[in-house]
């Protein structure tokens, strides 16, 4: 393949994701919400795809997150070094070395800020403080008392934890 028909095809990739992410930002009326897809295209913002109705959005390459609802509107002022998609209405997000989480408001869901943080699966995140794990509901608080040495995310109701040297 030659360097031009390489570009060509850059060049139609690009084209279609443009037009894929034009269609999200109309509502179903005709009204259209594209303001910030313009100025992401112009002034180097990128926009991720949209998960409980709230987008990911960065300035530039390398540069800060932030929160977007299909209005095109920030949710809150805040701006993170690191953020991840909204799951069963919650993001986790990183400012400062430290982990938490935010609800589709844009508030934080607990005062707690932890070593690392995992996304939310059937209601609850996995969350590592003080080298110990433990789980979260979407309200921020512990779903029990135990800590482990280990763990692993829920699915279907269940996960697997390490405690004591045993799962």
């Amino acid at each position: 393949m030659s360097i031009e028909e390489i570009n060509e095809m850059k060049r139609k990739t690009y084209q279609e994701y443009l037009s894929r992410k034009l269609d999200l930002y109309f509502n179903g009326t005709g009204e259209e919400h594209i303001s910030d897809f313009f100025n992401s295209i112009f002034f180097g913002r990128s926009i991720d795809d949209f998960h409980d109705g709230i987008a990911r959005a960065t300035i530039g390459k390398g540069g800060k997150y932030y929160f977007i609802n299909t209005k095109g509107d920030r949710i809150n002022d805040e701006e993170y070094d690191i953020a991840w998609n909204f799951y069963d209405g919650c993001a986790r997000v990183k400012q400062n070395d430290k982990y938490h989480y935010i609800n589709i408001n844009g508030k934080k869901i607990n005062d707690e800020e932890y070593d690392f943080a995992w996304d939310f699966h059937d209601g609850c995140a996995r969350v590592k403080q003080n080298g110990k794990y433990h789980y979260i509901n979407i309200n921020g608080e512990k779903i029990n008392d135990e800590e482990y040495d280990d763990a692993r995310n829920f699915c279907d109701g269940c996960a697997i934890v390490k405690q004591n040297g045993k799962y």
